[in-house]
Formats: C-alpha cells, structure tokens, sequence
C-alpha cells in the first residue's frame, strides 16, 4: 500500500549556491566537485529522502527530553540560528546548528566520553544530534564521533567556529540515538582549526578544479558507487563494483568490516530478546543482505561465522489441514511462494538461526 508508493517516489534534486556544512566533510571530492559544478544528481528516491526526514522527529525527540530534564536549549526547530563559518577565497560554507545548551547544571556534568580538552566552564555549549542504526550507534562508545561519522564531526567544528558562535563557545555536546531502541550515547567536543584548515585546503582544490571545468579523477572502489548520486557521470552503465564474485567474501578485507560485525553482534544478541529483538534481527539481517547484494556475493564469513544469501518457500495457508479436508480445493488453490532471506550460521556447538 503506502510502502509502493514511497518506492516509487522519487525527489527532484537541488543544487545549493553555497557550501552546506553538513556536505563539506564528505570525503569524496570528485562528488564535491559535481556539486560545486551543478551537475545534475540522480533523484532522490523517496525512501531515501523519508529516512532523511526521520532525523528531524529524532531531533525534536532529544531536544523535548532535554528540556523536560530542566536543561536549557536555545535556537532548536523553527528558531534554529544560520550560521555563517567559512568566507575566504571564494569559499562560503553556512549552516543551521541543531541548537545551543546554557549553564548546563553541575549535577548533569556526565558524559560517555569527552576528549582531553572539553570543559564545562563555558556558559554556553553546541548542542548537535544525530540518529544512526543500531549497530553503527554501538561503535561511538569505542570509535567516538570523528571515527564514524567524519561529515558530523567537520560540521560540528565548522558551527562552533562560526561568526556566530566562536564567541561565545569552544566545545559542543554531541547526543547519537539509537534510532532502533533510543538508548543515548553523549560525547563532549573541543573546538579543533586543524580540522577547519583541512577542509578548506580541500575545497580549495575543488575549486581550482570547478574553475576549470574538471573534476577530480578520484573514484569510489567499492560498492559505494551504487547509492552515489553522480554514478552516473563517474561511471558507465557497463562498470561492475568492485570486488565482485558468486563466492564467499572475507569480511575482514571489506571497508565495513566494523560495520558487518556490529550487525552481526546486534544479530546475535538480538536472538536473546523478545519483540525488541525481532526489530534489531531484521535490521541487521536487512543491512547484511545490502552488503551481498552490494558486493554481488553468495556469503561471507565473519571468523567463523558464515553469513549467506538461504532461498525456502513458504506458504500462507495450513496446507496439511486444506490438502486432508479438502484435496480438490487444495489442487486449485495451493501456491507456493520462494522467499530469499539472510542467514547467520554459527559453527556447530552453538545455537544457529535457519
């Protein structure tokens, strides 16, 4: 019903006349470069575009936690601030910040983590949010946010620096939600111009290649490719991802090795709980199949565990019930249907999932 019609929405894309600072950190510069030349993008599809706008509900929902908790949170939803953070040799970077916290109470002084030089001294704080899945919110807690989500964590640092607010404030609170069970991880961040002066030596060199007229010869090597929106001016319709294969992959070798094993941690112990489990089950069966898919394999293993595409058929009715009581209608009526889903299979001695 509702489901088809988002698969089939597409959104017509847009080009910003100025740098967003939550583009800036992307790491690819030929997209960069396609941005800055105002290529055309693929469209969005629409539950691409859907899964974006959950991020807002996401945000709303922390900032009515923190206020419900007594905090004080200033410029959020339609009252958020424009920033203006970069304006220098040709590059204009802007941006909205989540929000702003003041005189955080001592007794709410408690973090996950801080780096070495957060402090709480300051009356004022950048408050950022972000809502990732389930098994990408657990690697904050050992990878913290410059190692996974470098966009967010430029972006933060473009904020405080701001015109704005570098004034006013150093450090930023950093709130990840686990979209899948809302458990929060809180990160304390100190302002860093190393990582201001990295990004624009970057977008220095897509300017000078956009002036003219050329973009950087930097390629996507692997399945990342599929889900870009300028595929189709980097690649042609004949390039295949690479790697690829019909066999098993080592997921060690893969860039989302990390990713794979959260998934497949968040798979198994997820077989422990009840309806939550179910929810974090599928996610993760649902992210590891994308990785097959992506990187056209049967399977791969993680150490010993194997992980492969499983083809069964299944069928809606009680079939032994219609076939006993009622053959000649079970003759006419009986459809099966194959199904393909992924399995997590466990070496033996310990409990696998069919």
């Amino acid at each position: 019903m509702l489901k088809e019609t988002i698969l089939d929405e597409a959104i017509d894309p847009t080009v910003p006349d100025t740098w967003r600072a939550s583009l800036v950190g992307e790491e690819c510069e030929a997209y960069l470069c396609h941005m800055r030349l105002g290529h055309e993008p693929l469209p969005m599809k629409g539950r691409i575009r859907h899964l974006l706008d959950d991020g807002n509900m996401h945000e709303d929902d922390i900032v009515n936690r923190l206020v419900n908790g007594g905090f004080d949170v200033l410029y959020t939803g339609s009252e958020q601030l424009y920033v203006h953070c970069i304006d220098q040799d040709g590059i204009v970077i802007n941006g909205h910040p989540d929000g702003v916290l003041k005189n955080v109470p001592k007794s709410l002084h408690s973090l996950d983590w801080a780096d070495d030089g957060f402090s709480w001294d300051s009356t004022f704080h950048l408050l950022e949010i972000t809502a990732p899945n389930n098994f990408a919110f657990k690697r904050y807690y050992n990878e913290h946010l410059r190692g996974v989500n470098w966009r967010k964590f430029v972006q933060t640092h473009l904020y405080i620096g701001s015109e704005e607010l570098r004034d006013r404030m150093r450090c930023a609170v950093v709130i990840v939600k686990d979209k899948m069970t809302s458990t929060l991880y809180e990160e304390g961040l100190t302002y860093d111009h190393n990582v201001i002066d990295q990004t624009v030596e970057k977008l220095k060199r897509v300017n000078e290649l956009v002036a003219g007229g050329k973009v950087s010869p930097a390629r996507c090597i692997d399945w990342h490719r599929k889900s870009c929106r300028f595929r189709h001016l980097c690649f042609s319709d004949e390039e295949e991802p690479i790697p690829t294969g019909v066999g098993y992959l080592d997921a060690d070798k893969l860039l989302e090795a990390s990713q794979i094993r959260e998934a497949v941690n968040s798979y198994l112990e997820a077989k422990s709980l009840e309806k939550e489990g179910k929810e974090l089950n599928e996610e993760a069966r649902t992210y590891l199949g994308e990785i097959l898919d992506q990187y056209g394999v049967e399977g791969m293993f993680v150490d010993d565990i194997k992980i492969k595409w499983t083809g069964s058929r299944w069928s809606g009715i009680d079939t032994d019930t219609l076939k006993l009581k009622y053959p000649e209608i079970y003759q006419e009526v009986h459809i099966e249907k194959p199904t393909h889903f992924v399995s997590v299979l466990k070496p033996r001695g310990r409990s696998s999932d069919g």
